[in-house]
């Protein structure tokens, strides 16, 4: 499991890494890095396929490269057409063939454009198509961080009407917190595991906890559900999912997003 773990990071962090060199919406590093966690829940991403070679590199071919991380390059050109912010491969090879093997190999690669520089570009293609395939060619995502914003709106509007200013004044701060949270979460497989308007419901509520803890912000009001005051998870309506969310599922939420993502397993964590 932790070499799992370690792996899926070193792929999602280098697609998080390019995106931003290649002047990509934050829309198309989510994408990619969904496909990369959706492709390796039916694919063992500690196996190498036989077709990868071992050895060195012989003459005109490019450096050798993990198959999980020509599947990342693979994704973050895919997302690029999905989400209709195409690159041109050269330029996703480049940037991705750098973050791996440093500008001066790069540069060998670049200048090689029959050899070293086709090869490489045939292999992301060819894992492209796997990656399709795999799929079966379901190219639909749907983002936490595009849910997020509702909740907040529907949190912040019960806020007003009880004149809790400090909501008002602090939301940019919550969205921004609870969005760091969201992305986060992208380099582990624990964003396949939550629906996304729950997992949107998460990060806020650990943007809320950290924000209480460091005196920012009273904790949000409760709201009314059948004639009881709950807290805001509780609500279907705020929340905008099929099931309400319980206090004790809520904690056990954030100790399990805890022990994925930061590798913190302890109380205090959520205390």
């Amino acid at each position: 499991f932790e070499q799992e773990a370690r792996m899926r990071k070193q792929g999602t962090e280098m697609m998080s890494h390019c995106a931003k060199d290649l002047n990509m919406e934050a829309r198309v590093m989510i994408c990619a890095q969904t496909f990369f966690h959706r492709f390796f829940m039916i694919n063992n991403i500690a196996q190498q396929p036989s077709s990868v070679p071992a050895g060195p590199k012989r003459a005109g071919e490019p450096e050798h490269t993990p198959h999980h991380m020509m599947v990342a390059v693979a994704c973050l050109f895919l997302a690029a057409k999905v989400e209709e912010y195409p690159k041109f491969l050269d330029d996703v090879v480049r940037f991705t063939y750098h973050f791996r093997h440093g500008k001066e190999a790069t540069e060998a690669l670049m200048a090689d454009k029959e050899g070293a520089l086709k090869v490489e570009k045939d292999r992301v293609l060819t894992c492209e198509r796997l990656v399709v395939s795999n799929m079966g060619f379901d190219l639909h995502v749907t983002s936490p961080h595009c849910k997020l914003g509702p909740v907040v709106d529907a949190v912040l509007e019960v806020a007003a009407a009880e004149g809790r200013t400090d909501l008002v004044r602090e939301h940019k701060s919550l969205l921004s917190l609870a969005t760091n949270f969201l992305n986060d979460s992208m380099h582990h497989l624990i964003c396949l595991q939550h629906r996304p308007t729950r997992m949107a419901a998460i990060a806020l509520a650990m943007a809320e906890k950290f924000m209480v803890g460091k005196e920012k912000i009273k904790p949000f009001p409760r709201v009314k559900v059948d004639g009881e005051m709950v807290p805001w998870w509780c609500s279907m309506r705020i929340v905008d999912d099929d099931e309400a969310i319980s206090s004790d599922m809520m904690r056990r939420y954030m100790k399990d997003f805890h022990s994925q993502v930061y590798r913190q397993d302890d109380d205090e964590a959520i205390s």
